[in-house]
């Protein structure tokens, strides 16, 4: 993830240069394009920020439930559902899921991460897109009564 973040600073930072340099003729100009340098330096410490908070650890799917393994703990956390795909660049996933007990996570999953597993990385990709029917609903007490 650190490496995607640092191509996107680069690339902000070559912009504002840019506005920079082209500004430099004219005091107001030049004021916009300062404005636009404090501005990427916070969103590029932003972005930083929140890549260090990401949570490390495993997910997991035992076939019906996800789990978020953080490391260094010994219990896993149950997810809210299935985590939801917000980026895929096809080797790394960026998933935004709900922790049962409340709360938002942010997961990068990499397929580095899971080359000791042969095939692990192609599974979990097919858990996430799997649009599984859902298991048929039980009758209830009174349906099954008067059957």
């Amino acid at each position: 993830m650190a490496w995607v973040l640092v191509a996107v600073s680069a690339a902000g930072l070559v912009a504002v240069s840019c506005w920079l340099a082209g500004g430099l003729g004219n005091t107001h100009q030049a004021f916009k394009a300062m404005a636009g340098l404090l501005l990427w330096l916070g969103c590029s410490a932003a972005a930083w920020s929140w890549q260090r908070r990401l949570p490390r650890g495993q997910l997991l799917w035992d076939g019906g439930e996800w789990y978020l393994q953080r490391a260094g703990t010994p219990q896993a956390e149950l997810l809210a559902g299935r985590p939801e795909v917000r980026l895929d660049l096809q080797f790394a996933l960026l998933l935004h899921g709900r922790l049962s007990r409340g709360g938002l996570c942010w997961l990068w999953l990499q397929q580095d991460a899971a080359a000791p597993l042969p095939g692990a990385w192609p599974a979990i990709r097919r858990a996430l897109y799997s649009r599984a029917p859902a298991a048929p609903a039980q009758p209830s007490a009174d349906e099954a009564s008067s059957s």
